[in-house]
């Protein structure tokens, strides 16, 4: 970069790049870089006192530390020079991962006191004290909710930034009845044996009470993390939810027996996140949710199947 510029302050072969390098970094052409479409279209009317959510990824990889190709045997004499050489980079790749997040941990406290003026309400945020399970060792990201003001400085001026985007419309279709139906049938679903394993479900909640699922559900199990309805884990959703469906298709993978009976293969644990409009409200940041979901059932009850069939409605851009 240095090169280039001398290049271009001396008008020779090779400089010529440098104004628009230049763009991005005075902010002309940032926006353009780091917002997301539908935030683009808005930008110019964003409005100071207006609050917006938005999430944010900044960047955490210095240029002081990068990480080395993994080695390659054809590049040593012999297996133990291999092996040694294996060691020696898995020494480097700890020491690089203790100075990105170092460097992570700097970058958090930065973002932190650029944000602080704006009168920022931060619902979720990503740090080593949260879970690992929402992070990369580049990388942090956070839902935050700011000024219109504050949102044009931090895209504008705040260095680190990857990527600002309004958070993902995420809505399960429930228009469809539940294809689970107990007219007209005379089949039992048995409880699954005690050891079975067990099978947790993100969605809408589910029936427990249907009796097509009653009997695997495993109630001391079930909880819900939306936001005012912590002991609400019912299907609230007209005519039954996604995740009523979705537990029956665990359960039912071809179809629903009509007569008998049958054993249930899993115990069901219901892990509740979406609105009785089948919407995941905006409170819920999905990294930080999931990451908190896995852990508490772990914890609980060493769950290791997680069912979540939830999409926003646009794909992802990065």
């Amino acid at each position: 970069l240095l090169k280039k510029i001398e290049q271009f302050i001396n008008s020779a072969r090779g400089g010529g790049k440098v104004p628009e390098i230049w763009e991005i970094l005075d902010g002309t052409k940032r926006p353009e870089y780091i917002l997301s479409p539908e935030l683009q279209e808005r930008w110019g009317q964003i409005q100071d006192n207006q609050a917006y959510v938005i999430d944010i990824g900044i960047s955490c990889v210095g240029t002081k530390s990068q990480l080395r190709d993994y080695p390659r045997r054809e590049s040593f004499r012999s297996d133990e020079n291999f092996i040694e050489g294996i060691q020696r980079w898995m020494d480097d790749r700890t020491i690089t991962y203790q100075e990105w997040d170092d460097l992570k941990l700097q970058r958090e406290d930065d973002f932190e006191n650029f944000v602080a003026g704006y009168q920022v309400k931060s619902p979720e945020y990503i740090d080593a004290k949260t879970s690992i399970l929402c992070e990369l060792p580049d990388s942090f990201s956070c839902r935050i909710s700011i000024s219109g003001k504050g949102l044009r400085d931090l895209v504008l001026n705040f260095p680190y930034i990857f990527d600002v985007s309004l958070p993902d419309d995420i809505h399960e279709d429930s228009s469809t009845e539940s294809q689970i139906s107990d007219s007209e049938i005379e089949f039992t679903l048995k409880s699954p044996e005690a050891n079975a394993p067990k099978v947790c479900i993100i969605d809408s909640g589910i029936q427990e009470k249907h009796p097509l699922l009653q009997a695997a559900i495993s109630i001391n199990d079930s909880n819900s993390w939306v936001p005012n309805e912590t002991n609400l884990v019912a299907d609230y959703v007209p005519n039954g939810g996604h995740g009523t469906r979705v537990a029956g298709a665990v359960l039912y993978p071809i179809s629903v027996p009509q007569i008998g009976q049958q054993q249930a293969i899993c115990w069901l644990q219901n892990a509740r996140v979406l609105d009785k409009e089948c919407s995941l409200p905006q409170a819920l940041y999905p990294p930080i949710l999931i990451a908190n979901i896995v852990e508490f059932y772990q914890n609980k009850t060493g769950t290791r199947i997680f069912n979540h069939s939830i999409a926003a409605t646009t794909p992802c851009r990065n």
